[in-house]
Parts: structure tokens; C-alpha cells; sequence
């Protein structure tokens, strides 16, 4: 799950994830150096099966790709 200032919407988008009847998943939240809590707001999740990654700076998905 790729964020970036998604604080409005982010409980309810994991709280989704964390009520399907499947249980045997991963999460990956990618946080694009958000300037809002969310961060904090994944970070409160205490559930092995989500890892946030914070990169220092921005990148561009295409220099990614180059």
C-alpha cells in the first residue's frame, strides 16, 4: 500500500484489510514521506503482518525504474 498524506482515509483502509476473513497475509505500506500522520496512524497497528517503510525523500516511481 503505497501512502502519501493519507491520514483521512487510512484507519478505514486498514481496518478493511484487518477484517477479511483471510488472515494468512502481508502488508506493505510504502509511505511517500508524508507530511500528516500517517506514519504514526500505521504505526499504532501493533500486527506483525504490517511493515511500514519511511524513505528520507521522495522518489519518483520512474527514476525507480531507470
Amino acid at each position: 500500500m503505497n501512502i502519501r498524506d493519507g491520514a483521512a482515509y487510512l484507519r478505514e483502509a486498514l481496518d478493511s484489510v484487518m477484517a477479511q476473513t483471510f488472515t494468512d497475509w502481508e502488508l506493505i505500506v510504502w509511505d511517500d514521506c508524508s507530511k500528516d500522520d500517517s506514519p504514526k496512524i500505521v504505526a499504532s497497528y501493533s500486527d506483525e503482518r504490517i511493515t511500514i517503510f519511511c524513505p528520507r525523500r521522495t522518489r519518483s516511481w520512474d527514476a525507480l525504474g531507470n
